[in-house]
Parts: C-alpha cells; sequence; structure tokens
C-alpha cells in the first residue's frame, strides 16, 4: 500500500489470501491490473478497510470469501465487471458497507445471509439472464433493509429462483422503518421456478406488498400469510400496487366488481363527476379504511355490497 492508501494488484495475482488487508484503515482505493488472473479474494480480505470508498471487481474473479469487504464503513460503490463467474456471495461479503446501487451479477447462483446486509441501497436489480437459484436467510439484510433510502422501482425476482429462505430482505423487511416514498412492490413471475418459498420470506410489517403471478405459489404463500398483502398478478394488474386510488376526472360509472378484491387499497378518491358505483365494486378490499368525494359529488347511486 503506497503513502497515499493506493494498492495496485498486479496482473500475475491470482489469489488474495484470507485476512490480507484486514484492518487496513489507511486503503483509499484498489486496482486490478488487467487482464487480472486473480482467481479468489480471501475471507476477510479487506475487513474494516473504513477508508475504501470503491472497487469494481474483475472478471477473472471466481470467490469471493466470507466477510470480504464487511465493515468496509465508506465503501459505496462496488461493481462486478461483466461476465464475472462468481457464482456465491458469501455470508457477510458487503455487510455493514455504505452500497448504495447494486446490480447481482448473472453468474451468481447462491447469496448467502447478510451477505449485503447494508441500511443505504437505493437500487437493487438483477442482471439480465441471472442465474440465481438461491437466496437465503437475512440474504439482504438484518434489520437494515427496514431503513433502506429507496429510490428504485419495484424488486423483480429472477424467474431462476428455486429456493427462497426466511427474511431475505430482513426481520422487518423493506418497507417498515422506511422514510422512502417508494417503497418496493416485491415481484415473482409467472415463469418462476421456485420450487420452496418461505412462509416467512417477506415480513408483513408496514404494509410490504407482493405480487406473485405463478398461481399455485400465489394460493399457497397468500394461505400462510392470510394479513400480508399479497396480491395474484392479474388482480394487482387491475387494480396497480398503489395503496391510494383516485378515479379518473369523468368518469360517472364505477362498474360492478370493477376493483373487488384489491387488497392493496386503503384510500379510494370519487372526482365530483362520478354518479353510480356498481354492486360489488370494492367489495373484499380488505384495507381499506377512507373513501373521498371530491367537490360538489353527482352520486347517485351505491350497488349492494358495494363496498
Amino acid at each position: 500500500i503506497s503513502a497515499q492508501g493506493l494498492l495496485t494488484v498486479g496482473v500475475d495475482v491470482e489469489e488474495i489470501p484470507d485476512d490480507a488487508y484486514n484492518g487496513c484503515s489507511n486503503l483509499r482505493n484498489v486496482t486490478f491490473a488487467q487482464p487480472s488472473k486473480l482467481r479468489r479474494i480471501g475471507a476477510r480480505a479487506f475487513r474494516s478497510c473504513s477508508g475504501l470508498g470503491a472497487v469494481h471487481l474483475p472478471m477473472s474473479l471466481t470467490v469471493l470469501g466470507a466477510s470480504a469487504f464487511q465493515s468496509c464503513s465508506s465503501l459505496v460503490n462496488a461493481t462486478f465487471a461483466p461476465g464475472i463467474n462468481v457464482t456465491v456471495v458469501e455470508g457477510s461479503t458487503f455487510a455493514s458497507t455504505r452500497l448504495r446501487d447494486l446490480q447481482v451479477p448473472r453468474n451468481v447462483r447462491e447469496i448467502k445471509g447478510y451477505a449485503f446486509d447494508v441500511q443505504t441501497l437505493e437500487y437493487l436489480s438483477f442482471e439480465s439472464g441471472s442465474k440465481l437459484e438461491t437466496l437465503r436467510s437475512y440474504a439482504f439484510g438484518s434489520y437494515y433493509a427496514s431503513s433502506w433510502p429507496w429510490r428504485g422501482g419495484d424488486i423483480y425476482l429472477p424467474d431462476s429462483l428455486r429456493v427462497v429462505e426466511s427474511y431475505i430482505f430482513g426481520y422487518e423487511g423493506i418497507a417498515y422503518y422506511s422514510q422512502s416514498p417508494h417503497r418496493p412492490t416485491i415481484v415473482i413471475g409467472a415463469e418462476s421456478k421456485i420450487q420452496s418459498l418461505s412462509q416467512s420470506a417477506f415480513p408483513n410489517y408496514g404494509s410490504q406488498k407482493v405480487v406473485i403471478w405463478r398461481e399455485d405459489l400465489f394460493e399457497s404463500y397468500s394461505a400462510a400469510n392470510p394479513y400480508g398483502i399479497i396480491l395474484a398478478g392479474a388482480s394487482a394488474s387491475r387494480c396497480g400496487t398503489n395503496s391510494t386510488l383516485r378515479l379518473p376526472d369523468g368518469n360517472s360509472t364505477v362498474l360492478a366488481s370493477a376493483y373487488r378484491a384489491c387488497a392493496v387499497l386503503q384510500h379510494v378518491i370519487f372526482p365530483a363527476s362520478v354518479q353510480r358505483v356498481e354492486e360489488k365494486a370494492f367489495e373484499d378490499c380488505l384495507y381499506l379504511e377512507k373513501v373521498t368525494f371530491e367537490g360538489d359529488s353527482e352520486l347517485v347511486h351505491i350497488g349492494s355490497r358495494a363496498f
């Protein structure tokens, strides 16, 4: 390490041993000379390097040891070279860092517990063509995910997944304490290959929404979580995923069963133009708490069991 805190890993280096730079608080920057031959970064190799702000891992890398960058408290940016062949992200690899934007590389097949246990994540995605098969318990957090300053969209889990264990976004989930208005919905697609989905994969705290397009998976998971906001894909397509629904201006009639069983709805706003709410329009909207009629309402008819 230079006096300026710079480390250049030479092209012929194939392994960084366990604990090699553990606790080197003066380390500021790591670069990998190209074409890198590095195959392995050992367990705790850069743990507690509190001055390290960014790292770009080379394509040659295949093994990323447990806790390799844990407690690098200034680490904001960790990126992976296109085509990198790391297949397992070990436990606590990036725990207690300050990562903001994470794209899980295509070739990763397993993410172990606490691998990305951070409280600063703003964006999370999975590279196109993801081969991810297993998410272990607490993969993306213990309690920290509940305070993510989220700025991204919904989180679409890869269709390649086969095993999803408990609390993958932490014990309290993403939405519980988050101050962000962009609380993501977790989405499982119709082509999902999931064979084992823990009943506690996604906690119910804080109105965390989960949309499951695969019918059998929806039925089993929603039955195990009767108080969760678990939406079938078709229902989510019809109802949307927002808790507040404002009907369009100029709309005069809400058709029968139009929003029936939209579990996500908590507040419906009717513009003054609405004259009729037909039968069962909002029946079985279990979380509906508030209905607002705007202006000089023209409402003349509310059908049987409309709410």
